[in-house]
Parts: structure tokens; sequence; C-alpha cells
């Protein structure tokens, strides 16, 4: 091979090598835009869960309130009902 053979591949070369470090760049810029948009998708995505965890969480404490004005009630007409049969009772013997 003589001198001019060689400088040619050699600039092909170098070309190439330019060429491949320009490609890289633009991979490496295209990967820092992905990292960013998966990391705001994320935060998006944490912000939301967290939000209908504290909804989840108020649900429940108004269903538990609601649980146990019912249960209260519950307990008030119980106890009504068991004087009313009290006095059932006492009217029946009476009338015996």
């Amino acid at each position: 091979m003589n001198d001019e053979k060689i400088l040619e591949m050699f600039a092909q070369l170098l070309q190439g090598q330019t060429e491949i470090r320009g490609e890289l760049s633009e991979v490496k810029e295209e990967l820092g835009e992905v990292k960013n948009e998966i990391l705001q998708l994320s935060t998006k995505v944490e912000h939301e869960i967290a939000d209908k965890l504290r909804g989840l969480f108020d649900a429940r404490e108004v269903q538990t309130n609601v649980n146990e004005r019912i249960i209260s009630s519950l307990d008030g007409i119980e106890a009504k009902l068991h004087s009313v049969q009290v006095d059932a009772f006492r009217t029946l013997r009476k009338t015996r």
C-alpha cells in the first residue's frame, strides 16, 4: 500500500469516528430527555396516588363516623325495644 492510500483510509476512519461521536451525542441527549420524561411521569403518578390514598382515607373516616352513629342509634332502639318488651310482659301478667 502506498502512503496516499493509508492516509485516505485513516481520513475515512477519522470521519467515521466523528460521525459515531455525533450519533452518540444525539443518543445521550435523547436518553436524557427520556429520563426527564420518566421522572416527570413518575412524580405525577406519585402525586395522583397520594391524592387518591388521601381520598380513600378520608372516605373511610367518614364511613367510620356514620357506622358509629348507626350503632349508637341501634343501641338506643334496642334499649327502647327492651323497655317496651318489659312493659308488655308486665301488662300481660297483670291481665291474667
